[in-house]
C-alpha cells in the first residue's frame, strides 16, 4: 500500500467539513486513492463511549464486519480502541464519492454523537491518502 507524501492535517473542533484540498489534491488526480479519517472521542467523565458509538452505527444501519469493522454505503469503518471514556474510529472511503460518503458520515457522527454532548472532545485527522 504506497501512501502519497501528505502529511497528517489535525483538527481540534466539534464541528468539521471534510476538505476538498485533502481528497481531491493533486496526490489523488485519477481519484483513485483511498482516504481515511481519523475521529478521537474523549468524554472525561462518561463511561458509556461504546454504546453510544453502537447506538450511532445501527442509526445509519452499519454491517458489521469482523470484530472491529464496519461497512456501511460508501465507507468502512474500523473501531481501532475503545474504551468507556475514548472511542478512536477510523472511516474510510475511496473512488468517485470519497468526499460526499465521508462528509455524510462525518456529519451524522457529529449530528448524533458529538452536538448532544458539550463534554465531548473530538480530534479529527485527515490521514495521507493510501492506493
Amino acid at each position: 500500500m504506497a501512501k502519497s507524501e501528505q502529511k497528517t492535517t489535525t483538527f481540534y473542533q466539534r464541528d468539521y467539513q471534510v476538505r476538498h484540498q485533502w481528497l481531491w489534491s493533486k496526490y489523488n488526480r485519477k481519484l483513485e486513492k483511498c482516504g481515511t479519517l481519523r475521529i478521537t472521542l474523549i468524554h472525561p467523565s462518561a463511561q458509556d463511549m461504546p454504546k453510544r458509538i453502537d447506538a450511532w452505527l445501527a442509526q445509519i444501519n452499519a454491517t458489521q464486519d469482523g470484530e472491529r469493522g464496519y461497512y456501511m454505503g460508501g465507507c468502512g469503518l474500523i473501531i481501532e480502541s475503545s474504551s468507556p471514556q475514548v472511542m478512536i474510529l477510523n472511516l474510510t472511503s475511496g473512488g468517485e464519492d470519497i468526499l460526499d460518503s465521508l462528509e455524510w458520515y462525518a456529519q451524522t457522527l457529529s449530528e448524533q454523537v458529538i452536538e448532544p454532548d458539550e463534554a465531548i472532545l473530538t480530534r479529527w485527522e485527515e490521514l495521507p491518502l493510501y492506493d
